[in-house]
């Protein structure tokens, strides 16, 4: 679902590539969940602390934060090795959220500076509401799966 949400985005908005990184488990970290047009190792497997880069600022504002060139921001955490790597010059970031509890990040990129406007915000923070409103869904929809193999092994077992 995740990779499919993130080629939905670029899609979307026209973005060289987009990335969602996920909440984990403690609250304290985001690990990249998903990438598509990106073909840094790095990237795949980037770990940022909540606030740290441009991607975690955005998930501990929880709000939207428009970058027009990340090799002169300074919110780009490690933008040699990473961001530059990639070949990302502008970024569009967003948090997923469900309700108030925050999911993750959805961040959108392109290999052109200044590719993203107010109307791609916009359009990206409307994606993200449902994006995190369809993931919820599968969360439950895979926990209710689950409940059902147990239920159905206890029956089972109970015989």
């Amino acid at each position: 679902m995740l990779e499919a949400i993130s080629r939905s985005v670029s899609a979307l908005i026209g973005s060289t590539g987009c990335g969602i990184a996920l909440l984990d488990a403690d609250g304290s970290r985001l690990v990249q969940a998903a990438a598509h047009g990106l073909t840094s190792d790095e990237w795949s497997a980037l770990e940022l602390p909540m606030g740290q880069g441009i991607i975690g600022r955005c998930a501990a504002t929880r709000q939207p934060i428009l970058v027009d060139d990340v090799r002169r921001d300074p919110l780009s955490a490690r933008r040699e090795e990473v961001d530059v790597g990639a070949g990302i010059r502008s970024m569009l970031c967003v948090p997923m959220m469900r309700g108030d509890r925050l999911i993750g990040v959805i961040a959108a990129f392109s290999d052109r500076p200044a590719a993203f406007a107010a109307q791609h915000q916009r359009v990206l923070e409307r994606f993200g509401e449902q994006a995190g409103i369809a993931l919820h869904n599968a969360q439950l929809y895979e926990d209710s799966v689950r409940r059902g193999r147990e239920t159905k092994a206890l029956l089972g077992a109970g015989r």
